[in-house]
């Protein structure tokens, strides 16, 4: 008997009702999992289908679920349908980055052919079983975000000089003799460095260290975007991995003064987009205009990157390693999935061999050479992340 072979159930699904074998999985997940009940089981005999009850389509929060339990195929994902073959497909485990709930997904990307480009490097991200942290389960926020990593990217190092190309080694170089005549001249205190809860467990660690510690008083401002809502199930109202983490190394979260930023810092250390994206360009370029140097760590390129003396090209969470601390202070360590793009490196190994370049404790930095390593160092310094 003919049945519907495109059937539209919600904005992110599509039901072919040729395929579907009754089997109940969807059914039961928005009755038992979401608990908001949108499909049922219709008719009778041969006639019997799953639908959408009338005017409630499937859009909750959770809905891509749906089409990763399916087991024949019957609800395909929209965003996914038609674009790619999964036999193209590599995958890498992950966490992900939208929340700090800290779900367990896989990576679906395609490495493309020897003579043909491909649309996308990242096509799909899937749920990963976690029973401590998500059961079997993401919502659409992770799903569906993934573009970020497809985005344009900052694939090159800018220096002060905008006309030539650098080096890691010209610019670490440059970078460290700056900080290093800030040390000497007992004027580490007009440093300033904005980091983020998009960093990982180890970046913060080596901020902490150098910032901290070979270069005393330096200011350490922590910039989050505000929460948002969130939910009863995994989405939490914190927009940021690794909040968590940050507050058991001892950042905080401060509103932001640009009038004292401008007055009171000679050297402005920037990590992430979050500052360019959500500043008043005015301030910002009158900050820019009265430090004496300023360097951006930044996975994009951006129309405010040409005001910083140095743009150093960052990877981002899935191009390189680290661990992660959720919500319910879990320390989950995760590998790389992609290799970063261009000239990007992974923050740590920026850090790591900022530290080198300094030449205050050369050894120390010199015997981190993973981020296993870097972890124990962390687990000797504060009890929280000790195995």
């Amino acid at each position: 008997e003919k049945r519907g072979k495109r059937v539209d159930i919600g904005k992110n699904l599509i039901h072919d009702q040729e395929r579907c074998v009754l089997c109940r999985r969807c059914v039961r997940f928005l009755r038992d999992i979401t608990q908001t009940q949108e499909l049922g089981v219709f008719e009778r005999g041969n006639h019997t289908e799953v639908n959408i009850y009338e005017g409630r389509p499937v859009n909750n929060h959770y809905s891509g679920n749906l089409a990763q339990l399916c087991p024949v195929g019957a609800i395909t994902d929209r965003d996914f349908r038609f674009k790619t073959r999964n036999w193209f497909l590599e995958s890498g485990d992950s966490i992900c980055p939208f929340c700090s709930r800290g779900c367990a997904i896989t990576i679906d990307y395609h490495k493309g052919f020897a003579r043909f480009p491909v649309a996308k490097r990242v096509y799909r991200i899937n749920a990963r079983k976690n029973s401590k942290v998500n059961s079997f389960w993401i919502c659409d926020v992770g799903r569906y975000g993934y573009e970020y990593i497809n985005l344009e990217r900052q694939k090159t190092l800018s220096g002060p000089d905008k006309n030539r190309d650098y080096s890691w080694e010209e610019i670490l170089s440059d970078y460290s003799k700056r900080l290093n005549r800030q040390r000497f001249s007992n004027r580490t205190a007009n440093i300033t460095i904005i980091c983020n809860s998009w960093m990982t467990n180890e970046e913060l660690f080596l901020v902490r260290k150098i910032f901290q510690g070979d270069l005393p008083n330096s200011r350490i401002q922590l910039l989050d975007p505000p929460d948002e809502k969130g939910d009863n199930f995994l989405l939490t109202p914190e927009r940021v991995p690794n909040r968590r983490g940050a507050v058991e190394l001892g950042f905080e979260t401060n509103p932001l003064d640009m009038e004292t930023l401008k007055e009171e810092t000679d050297l402005l250390i920037v990590f992430g987009t979050y500052l360019l994206e959500h500043s008043n360009r005015s301030e910002l370029e009158a900050v820019l205009g009265s430090v004496e140097q300023s360097i951006l760590f930044t996975p994009y390129p951006h129309e405010l990157n040409e005001l910083f003396d140095m743009v150093l090209p960052a990877a981002l969470i899935p191009e390189s390693e680290g661990s992660l601390t959720n919500v319910d202070g879990l320390v989950q360590p995760f590998e790389k999935v992609l290799e970063p793009p261009g000239e990007s490196r992974a923050v740590w190994r920026i850090l790591r061999d900022l530290g080198k370049s300094l030449n205050i404790h050369f050894p120390y930095y010199k015997g981190l050479d993973s981020v296993e390593t870097i972890r124990t160092e962390l687990g000797k310094e504060i009890s929280f992340f000790r195995k």
